[in-house]
């Protein structure tokens, strides 16, 4: 009953339940549950057996587990090799933005994606809208309305330079009234938010949102802040540094990224 469990016990006519917890590697992964119809509790030789098979149980999730981990991160090295490459030969910033924006969305399985980048000159932060993944197009004009100025800068992701990570964002009190429109126009539930970050400054804030709830982690967090900071390096070769030196640095800053991606997911998967 503490579990939860009653109303089903009573909806099947279970009189006895047994929870056996599948452990592996001192991890609880879940329990085995065996029930019967009748008020008569499992006799010892069937309870040891059940524990053996609970072991195994839990050994063979473990394993199916660290398979699905082990993939996981191979699609997010490839995701995020792909991420760099588009920072090194994209020609021009739009091309960059919107290839990297949608490798993004479909590595967190993200409903929308959006790059919101701060203008030096104005102080003012919009969305970058040629590469907007997953907005329907009666909702691009309003979200190219949207601007961040400078009063209302310091509290966005990019202008404190902390991340926001939501899991119901209808019901949190946190999102900033600039931005509750964006929630309830695309009816996006949670949402993941990295600032990039330029020479110790915020210069932008990468939008993750997703139609369900609870969709991103905090391992998804810390992968977010790496394409951040790769797309933060790129951006900075395109707006502020010479034509002729672009290519040079865009070329170390890939083989830089690649080294800082291994070594990331590496530290995660230890």
């Amino acid at each position: 009953a503490q579990m939860g469990l009653q109303d089903v016990a009573l909806a099947a006519a279970m009189h006895d339940t047994t929870l056996f917890p599948l452990i592996s590697q001192e991890e609880l992964l879940g329990y085995l549950q065996v029930s019967n119809h009748h008020n008569q509790k499992l006799p010892p030789e069937e309870t040891h057996l059940l524990n053996i098979i609970s072991l195994q149980t839990a050994a063979a999730v473990h394993t199916i587990l660290l398979h699905a981990k082990a993939q996981s991160y191979a699609g997010q090295i490839t995701a995020l090799q792909k991420i760099a490459r588009h920072a090194n030969s994209a020609p021009g910033l739009d091309d960059l933005l919107i290839n990297s924006i949608k490798e993004t969305a479909l590595l967190f399985l993200a409903d929308v994606c959006a790059i919101f980048i701060m203008d030096e000159n104005s102080g003012i932060m919009q969305a970058h809208i040629p590469s907007a993944y997953g907005v329907p197009q009666k909702f691009i004009k309003p979200l190219s309305r949207l601007v961040v100025r400078p009063p209302a800068f310091k509290m966005t992701v990019a202008g404190s330079m902390k991340p926001f990570v939501s899991a119901n964002l209808p019901k949190d009190r946190r999102v900033l009234p600039i931005y509750r429109a964006i929630v309830r126009n695309l009816k996006i539930c949670s949402a993941l938010v990295v600032p990039i970050i330029i020479h110790e400054h915020g210069m932008g804030e990468l939008m993750l949102g997703a139609f369900a709830e609870n969709q991103f982690s905090t391992h998804d967090l810390l992968t977010a802040e790496t394409i951040a900071s790769q797309l933060g390096t790129a951006m900075n070769a395109f707006l502020h540094t010479g034509e002729t030196d672009i290519t040079l640095n865009r070329q170390i800053n890939y083989l830089l990224t690649l080294n800082k991606v291994t070594r990331e997911l590496n530290a995660t998967s230890n």
